[in-house]
């Protein structure tokens, strides 16, 4: 660095009071020297740096340069003197901001101007679409608006979303920027994409005195934006009880509905601001009104538990007992919520306790159903009925056993003798419920309450036919320990395998398979466990159904087998993994109508079926009810591929029945020979005093083996020629 430079650097130091700060910065931010005398105003050390010769328009990490930082410090006289210097004013920072919008944002006014007289652009927006006029308006720079209006900035610029100068002062606090703007708008109701004007701006940030303003202007004080909501329903929503009253005082409208058919006063219940309700309500706003789904004010205050509200309503003579379009009431939106106070609150002022709704649940239902657990306990107390049934058949016991808090059940069961194996309703016992939802800890608590795991509904279903069929695998092994029967079948004769598997749950198929069910029972459609998983392509559990006894030969309806069932749905690789899972498979069972699998696939036309079965030795002679063999069956197709595979088979079954005479033969002159031979032998010994057996016996024996081995050879080889024709 230069003498000079070494100088400047020693000056920063001095004012900074601590180089620390400035190494800091400088590598965070790639903050210079010169920006940082620029920023903080010292002017000597600018010129220092300035004639060190540092870079004048080096730029931070968020793109400011030297004189960007001198105009966010306010300071005029190195502003000029750094453009003096030829520093760029078209440079942009990261947000695409210029020098000019960095004077807008700084807020003085004497900068900008002499900016302006540099920079003639006065619309050109940032990377946001924000404009210099813009900018201004953000910090509420009167002076530097009014500067920019004068000097023909368009104030009918958008910015994305369709937001203009005018509607980002009416969010603002401060009423001088918004006058300012004013006097060169043409269209006071002019609206963003949303269909809001300014005044709705205004009303949504709460700017009282700006809705007056604007509507001194004559913006329209029931404009309404493409949800259909109005100025005084943008400040209901957001509690802003003065711009409400201001709005009503300047005819608002009380009555008007937004697309979803709300009003202002459910809004103003909405926000929880008790202030706001009163004021709708004293001018006139009805508390009675049906808003979407026959929803009025009381019950969403008790939906959200807001009972200073509840209060005041209850008050101007609201009925207590309302309901919606499906029958809810205050009460019972009170209790799913879990809002205990207002629920006390509403007993207390006579709201009736067990009504039931369109699907007939009570109050108490609905807590349990959302585990509101301190709602359910007080119902209960309060001796809410525990035995309606709603419309699914579900009572508050039931609904309680599939809660994963154990203490509402706990309540009801130790209430008044009740008796746990009663069943509730057509779906069976709380500990039918809690294993078909897997609740184990419930199971475990009704269980120690002498609950029978073997217990049955209406349908015949246990505790383990429900676990099983929704796939509760720690439910079905719980109920497996405590001794439940595992070979148990409902009203359609289903075990808990076969409703594991028609549900596709195979870990708990798996499950029950290990814990040796009998896996050959029937149900009512003459399906076995092994059959389901054929019809549902289950293609994994086959073999562990096999290894466990499983009958692949079992008929099923019409005399069907597992194999025939799986051909006739196109299920190749489950026919594969039949046949390789047993070598006890019967691949030429018929059926009823005497037809094998090979004859089904045959009158189908799968030629890729027919092959496979061929290669896997289907017996291509054995005739159905009708006489007629696969082979005629695929002449009477005219499946031309598969008569081909067929004659091809039988052929090569031809020769192999050929090859197996000639081994025949070959055994009965090996048997003839070695026969005529022992007698010779025989002859031998008695004429002879020293018999030598193993002399005479030699070169028959000799004979004979050397015969059969070249007939082996033989056979072989043909044999080998066969498969190859065949394979």
């Amino acid at each position: 660095m230069s003498r000079k430079g070494h100088s400047a650097a020693v000056s920063i130091s001095l004012w900074l009071d601590v180089t620390s700060v400035i190494s800091a910065r400088l590598g965070d931010r790639r903050v210079s020297l010169l920006m940082l005398a620029a920023s903080n105003g010292h002017p000597k050390t600018v010129e220092e740096l300035l004639d060190g010769g540092v870079d004048i328009d080096a730029q931070d990490l968020d793109g400011l340069t030297a004189l960007m930082w001198a105009i966010g410090g306010k300071h005029l006289n190195i502003v000029i003197r750094l453009i003096d210097w030829h520093a760029s004013v078209s440079i942009k920072d990261k947000l695409g901001q210029s020098v000019l919008m960095k004077g807008a944002l700084a807020g003085d006014k004497k900068i900008v101007e002499f900016l302006t007289t540099k920079i003639f652009n006065y619309n050109e927006v940032d990377y946001e679409g924000n404009t210099p006029l813009m900018l201004a308006t953000l910090n509420s720079n009167t002076e530097v608006i009014e500067y920019f209006l004068e000097m023909g900035a368009d104030v009918n610029i958008k910015k994305p979303r369709g937001i203009s100068a005018l509607m980002l002062a009416s969010q603002k606090k401060e009423k001088a920027p918004l006058k300012a703007l004013l006097r060169n708008i043409d269209n006071i109701d002019d609206e963003d994409e949303d269909g809001n004007s300014a005044l709705l701006h205004a009303a949504d940030f709460g700017h009282k005195d700006n809705v007056s303003l604007l509507c001194k202007n004559k913006a329209n004080v029931n404009h309404r934006n493409l949800s259909g909501k109005t100025a005084l329903m943008l400040a209901a929503i957001k509690g802003h009880v003065e711009a409400v009253k201001r709005l009503i005082d300047l005819k608002a409208q009380l009555f008007v509905k937004d697309e979803k058919q709300n009003t202002a006063l459910l809004y103003a219940v909405e926000s929880g601001s008790l202030d706001t309700v009163k004021s709708l309500v004293k001018c006139g706003a009805d508390v009675n009104t049906r808003h979407a789904q026959c929803l009025t004010v009381l019950m969403r205050a008790a939906e959200l538990g807001f009972n200073d509200i509840i209060k005041f309503l209850l008050q101007k003579k609201v009925s207590i007992n309302q309901y919606d379009a499906v029958n809810q009431t205050p009460l019972m939106k009170a209790a799913l919520n879990g809002h205990l106070e207002t629920v006390k609150l509403l007993l207390e002022k006579g709201a009736v306790l067990d009504r039931v709704c369109v699907k007939k649940n009570t109050a108490l239902m609905w807590s349990i159903k959302n585990e509101m657990k301190d709602v359910a306990i007080f119902l209960i107390r309060k001796g809410s009925n525990r035995e309606l049934e709603n419309t699914d058949g579900m009572t508050a016991v039931l609904l309680a056993s599939l809660c994963d808090n154990k203490d509402i059940l706990q309540k009801i069961v130790t209430c008044n003798n009740f008796d746990i194996n009663k069943c509730q309703s057509k779906l069976g016992t709380p500990l039918m419920l809690a294993a078909s939802g897997g609740k184990t800890g419930n199971m475990t608590f009704l269980v120690g309450r002498n609950a029978n795991v073997n217990a049955c509904n209406h349908e015949n279903d246990s505790a383990l036919t429900l676990a099983a069929k929704n796939g509760k695998l720690e439910s079905v092994q719980w109920l497996l320990k405590k001794g439940a029967n595992k070979d148990h079948q409902n009203a359609k004769g289903n075990t808990a395998l076969m409703l594991a598997l028609k549900s596709g749950h195979l870990d708990t198929a798996s499950a029950l398979i290990s814990s040796q069910v009998n896996v050959n029972l029937r149900n009512c459609d003459n399906e076995t466990a092994i059959v389901i998983a054929v019809q549902e392509k289950l293609n994994s559990i086959i073999e562990e159904l096999v290894e466990n006894g499983a009958d692949l030969d079992l008929a099923y309806s019409n005399g069907e087998t597992c194999l025939m069932i799986a051909l006739g749905l196109g299920h190749r690789d489950m026919a594969v993994a039949l046949i390789n899972s047993s070598t006890n498979i019967n691949i030429d069972g018929q059926d009823a109508k005497g037809k094998t699998a090979l004859m089904r696939v045959v009158s189908k036309g799968d030629a890729e079926l027919a092959e496979m079965l061929l290669n896997y030795k289907a017996n291509v002679y054995l005739t159905d009810n009708k006489g007629e063999t696969a082979l005629e069956k695929a002449k009477k197709y005219r499946h031309e591929e598969i008569l081909q595979l067929i004659t091809k088979a039988i052929e090569i079954y031809a020769d192999i029945l050929r090859c197996e005479e000639l081994q025949n033969e070959e055994r009965q002159l090996i048997s003839e020979t070695y026969k005529d031979e022992l007698e010779l032998d025989t002859k031998r010994v008695s004429n002879s005093t020293q018999p030598n057996r193993e002399e005479h016996r030699s070169p028959c024996v000799n004979n004979s083996e050397m015969l059969s081995s070249i007939t082996k050879e033989a056979l072989f080889f043909v044999k080998e020629c066969l498969a190859e024709r065949l394979y």
